[in-house]
C-alpha cells in the first residue's frame, strides 16, 4: 500500500514541467478542436459511456476535457493525429497507440465536480496521467468489469468528496492530493450547488504556470455534433 500511495503522489519533475502561457492555451484549444473532429465517431463516444458518463451531454463534456488534456501532451502520435484533414478517422488502433505510448504520463491533473461516474479521469489515467477527483458525491461504477481491482483501488484513493460551498474546501483537497496539479478542469461543479467562484477553489491547488479549464455542454445534434464548450480559462 505505500507504494502504491507514493506513486499516486509522485508529482512530475520539475523540469518536465512548462509555465504555460495564453498563446499555449490558445494552440491546444485549436488542436483540441482538431483532436474532436477525429475521435467524436459514435463508436468512441459509445466507448466513453461505456466507461463513464451515461447521458450525451455528459460524454461530450467528457470528450472535450479529454482532447484538451491530449493537446497539452505535445505528443508526435496526438499531433499526428490532429492534423488529418477527414474527421472521424481515429481508429481502435490510434486509441491504443495512445495508451501504449501513456502520452499524458507527465500530466497530473484534477476534475472538480467530476461527478459519480468518472468517464474523464478513467479515460486519462488509461492514458498514463496521474488523476486526482472531487465531488460532493462518492464515486460509483466500481463494480463495472472493465476496472481491474488496481484500478478500483486507484479511484477511491483518489477522490475526494467534499462540500465546494465549504471555505476549506481548496484546503482538503489539497491535504489528500498534495495539490500541484498542472491541469485543473471544472465542467460540472454547479451541478451540486456550488455557488462561488471556480477560481477560488482551483488557483490554491494549481502549480506555477498551470491551466484551468471549465468547460461547458454545448448544445448541438447529433452524437457526432456534440462538443463541449471551453467556457473560460486561467493560467
Amino acid at each position: 500500500m505505500e507504494n502504491f500511495k507514493s506513486n499516486l503522489e509522485r508529482d512530475p519533475s520539475v523540469e518536465e514541467i512548462k509555465k504555460y502561457t495564453q498563446e499555449d492555451v490558445r494552440r491546444f484549444e485549436s488542436k483540441r478542436f482538431d483532436l474532436q473532429r477525429q475521435v467524436a465517431g459514435d463508436n468512441l463516444v459509445s466507448e466513453v459511456f461505456e466507461m463513464g458518463y451515461d447521458d450525451i451531454h455528459g460524454s461530450s463534456i467528457t470528450l472535450a476535457q479529454l482532447c484538451f488534456a491530449l493537446a497539452m501532451s505535445e505528443n508526435e502520435i496526438v499531433d499526428e493525429l490532429a492534423k488529418r484533414k477527414r474527421e472521424y478517422t481515429a481508429t481502435e488502433r490510434d486509441i491504443n497507440a495512445l495508451i501504449q505510448a501513456k502520452v499524458l504520463k507527465n500530466m497530473k491533473i484534477l476534475d472538480l465536480g467530476a461527478g459519480s461516474k468518472l468517464g474523464f479521469a478513467r479515460w486519462s489515467r488509461k492514458f498514463g496521467a496521474n488523476v486526482w477527483t472531487a465531488d460532493l458525491c462518492k464515486v460509483q461504477g466500481l463494480e463495472s468489469q472493465m476496472l481491474t481491482s488496481e484500478e478500483r483501488q486507484r479511484e477511491i484513493e483518489t477522490h475526494v468528496s467534499i462540500d465546494f460551498n465549504s471555505s476549506n474546501a481548496a484546503l482538503e483537497i489539497k491535504k489528500k492530493s498534495g495539490g500541484n496539479f498542472i491541469l485543473v478542469t471544472s465542467a460540472n461543479l454547479r451541478a451540486g450547488g456550488f455557488r462561488g467562484d471556480e477560481k477560488s477553489i482551483a488557483k490554491p491547488l494549481m502549480r506555477t504556470g498551470a491551466i484551468h479549464a471549465q468547460f461547458k455542454a454545448f448544445p448541438s445534434y447529433g452524437i457526432k455534433n456534440q462538443a463541449g464548450e471551453l467556457e473560460s480559462v486561467s493560467v
